[in-house]
């Protein structure tokens, strides 16, 4: 894309995706008068890592990484998820949604998308620090957590069971 385009990552980020969709409170490198949550203790400094991103290779590519790193508050999640929940009519082509949303690994335990998990009707992302976004397709319901299973250590994995119970319960499972 960076070729393609001809600038980095965060920016075209930027002009295709915040901007168009009115996400303001979303960044790669947060500015440092944002307040974000903290994540982990670094394991290299022994510092709480806040406003910075904790994944190891986005890190080392100065945060900006298509593998993690966009801080975002819960108004920009929810108007993430609207334009998956419409269909992303008016921001992609339905060819190029549907390129998106196709199961490309039906031979595995987890069917993938491009960015989502195809879970029956729905579509799911997960972050390592126990964010999620679930859409479902067909009645356009939508359920976003934002968690911090990180902090103070990524060694916890309490939440899991929480996260799946909190979408059982959104979608009447």
């Amino acid at each position: 894309l960076e070729r393609i385009e001809g600038s980095p990552l965060d920016r075209i980020v930027q002009k295709y995706v915040f901007d168009p969709l009115g996400m303001k409170n979303s960044f790669y490198n947060p500015p440092r008068d944002r307040i974000c949550a903290a994540t982990e203790k670094s394991a290299v400094t022994g510092e709480i890592i806040c406003g910075r991103v904790h994944d190891e290779n986005a890190d080392f590519l100065n945060g900006v990484s298509g593998n993690a790193g966009i801080f975002c508050d819960l108004g920009d999640c929810i108007k993430f998820a609207e334009m998956i929940a419409n269909g992303a009519k008016g921001f992609l082509s339905d060819e190029i949604f549907k390129l998106a949303t196709t199961n490309y690994t039906p031979q595995f335990e987890e069917n993938r998308g491009l960015g989502f998990k195809i879970v029956g009707s729905r579509y799911v992302h997960t972050g390592f620090t126990g964010t999620s976004l679930y859409v479902e397709r067909e009645s356009g319901v939508f359920a976003v957590l934002l968690t911090n299973r990180v902090h103070p250590t990524r060694s916890n994995g309490k939440l899991f069971p929480i996260r799946n119970e909190f979408h059982r319960t959104v979608f009447g499972e």
